[in-house]
């Protein structure tokens, strides 16, 4: 009897943290075409008013998403760095490539920095059901600073939708706002990054 009591207590125990183990999730471009990952950039000066909108169209990660307790939840992304885009429609085509090729060399210097890394170290709950506030480290030349996230999540299926913002400041990066026209043509230090992801199970 005691030996049975032994066996189902096991049991109870192993299955209890088989329910615990967060759901794995894949996030990427090619699991839902509706996958975006923005960075929006004003301009400042003789062009204020103006925003560059840049989209990053490679980009890969995995989602741990503990529903019976969030806090236990992590998410790792990189981003491509070549893979940014520029996208504004107040450009032709020829100032839009002069744009992606300021992007992709003086600003995020892709040769030498393939790719941005992104890893949450902390997912706390918000007010709302479906709402978190998701903190971590972001890197971007090498460079390593924590970032805050406003995150919702949304079920689909079997998949969740996760979308979400930040402002990231190129300072802080060690980056220097662009500028242009013996500096009458600037650019906000703070950038508006935004993303609407379906994360799959893995």
């Amino acid at each position: 009897m005691e030996r049975l009591a032994r066996i189902l207590s096991l049991t109870l125990i192993a299955l209890t943290a088989a329910q615990a183990e967060p759901s794995v999730y894949r996030l990427g471009p090619d699991l839902d075409s509706d996958s975006r990952l923005e960075l929006r950039v004003a301009k400042t000066g003789l062009m204020s008013g103006k925003v560059h909108v840049f989209r990053f169209e490679q980009f890969s990660g995995e989602f741990r998403y503990d529903a019976d307790d969030p806090k236990n939840s992590s998410v790792t992304l990189t981003i491509e760095s070549a893979s940014i885009v520029c996208e504004d429609d107040w450009l032709s085509e020829k100032n839009k490539a002069k744009v992606d090729r300021e992007a992709r060399g003086p600003m995020l210097a892709v040769d030498k920095h393939p790719s941005m890394e992104f890893s949450a170290s902390s997912f706390e709950p918000g007010s709302a059901e479906g709402e978190f506030t998701v903190a971590g480290d972001l890197e971007i030349r090498g460079v390593t600073r924590p970032v805050e996230l406003a995150v919702t999540l949304e079920p689909a299926g079997d998949a969740l939708v996760v979308a979400g913002s930040a402002v990231v400041r190129l300072k802080d990066f060690g980056l220097k706002p662009p500028s242009a026209a013996l500096g009458t043509i600037g650019t906000r230090n703070e950038m508006d990054f935004s993303f609407r992801l379906t994360a799959r199970p893995h």
